[in-house]
């Protein structure tokens, strides 16, 4: 019975479509450490077709939970599930030293865009980090597609892992032509470099582009006063989400930085809240 249960396992093993079929049904944190099993294993979770198929296979997967930023350097892993089994990745983003220290800036489907704070003499950093596995990309400073100075007014990660593992971070910054437009570049993790779309644009007055959400394949910003604007990121293409519902015996209300609830249901979660019975709800 011994030698037939070793004969059935190597038969699995050798088998490459059988293997990637198991795998396929393990948990993401469990495939990190999977990598380290052979070369192979490490070949088939690494591939981009395995990896699009397990995140179409696990897209109904729950949130494990949220960061909370304790201090200016530490942070805080909060279970959304009481049965969580996942740990904290971190408590503190040590993954690069950054002289100006490192802040969480946003998440999108897995990973964190993080930036430097604000430091006389130091200019601004952006990193796209991989709580998981680690790693972390720096991206270039702006300027390669313009040689003026800009002023940046948000920056934004857009990553479908259900259609490419490549991401595309989006940039609001300003121009030279006027103070009373923007201009919008991308940086794509397939070229490794910022580009240009479009022409200048105009935006509400009261416009937050540090807060954008991605969101069935668009970057989407909303003011305190209810406008809002969306980015179409393939087809590079602005439009408009629906204002958001006010209830009669409410008035008109001004809306805080909701946006900071980074995930793809944030506009839906708006929606529910304003119009539902009109009871607030904490973001």
């Amino acid at each position: 019975m011994k030698l037939q249960s070793n004969s059935a396992a190597e038969i699995i093993a050798g088998n490459e479509d059988l293997v990637s079929e198991i795998l396929l049904l393990v948990p993401a944190k469990s495939l990190v450490r999977f990598k380290c099993v052979s070369k192979r294993w490490l070949s088939i979770i690494s591939g981009p077709h395995f990896s699009r198929r397990h995140a179409r296979l696990h897209a109904n997967s729950k949130v494990s939970g949220v960061f909370l930023r304790r201090t200016l350097s530490e942070h805080q892993f909060l279970p959304l599930a009481a049965d969580s089994l996942c740990g904290c990745p971190f408590k503190c983003l040590d993954f690069v030293p950054d002289p100006a220290g490192l802040k969480i800036s946003q998440s999108c489907n897995g990973l964190l865009l993080c930036c430097s704070f604000r430091k006389i003499g130091f200019q601004r950093n952006y990193y796209v980090f991989n709580p998981t596995t680690r790693q972390f990309v720096m991206l270039p400073h702006l300027g390669g597609a313009s040689s003026c100075a800009t002023t940046v007014y948000g920056v934004s990660l857009a990553l479908d892992p259900y259609k490419s593992s490549h991401y595309d971070v989006v940039c609001v910054r300003s121009t030279v032509e006027s103070a009373f437009f923007y201009q919008i570049e991308i940086y794509s993790s397939r070229e490794r470099e910022w580009r240009l779309s479009g022409s200048p644009f105009v935006a509400p007055f009261d416009m937050v582009f540090d807060n954008g959400v991605f969101w069935n394949g668009g970057v989407h910003w909303i003011s305190p006063t209810g406008a809002s604007l969306c980015f179409d990121v393939k087809k590079e293409q602005f439009g408009m989400m629906p204002r958001l519902p006010i209830l009669e015996n409410r008035g008109s209300r001004r809306f805080r930085d909701g946006a900071r609830f980074h995930g793809s249901r944030l506009y839906e979660l708006l929606c529910i809240c304003y119009a539902s019975s009109g009871q607030r709800r904490k973001q």
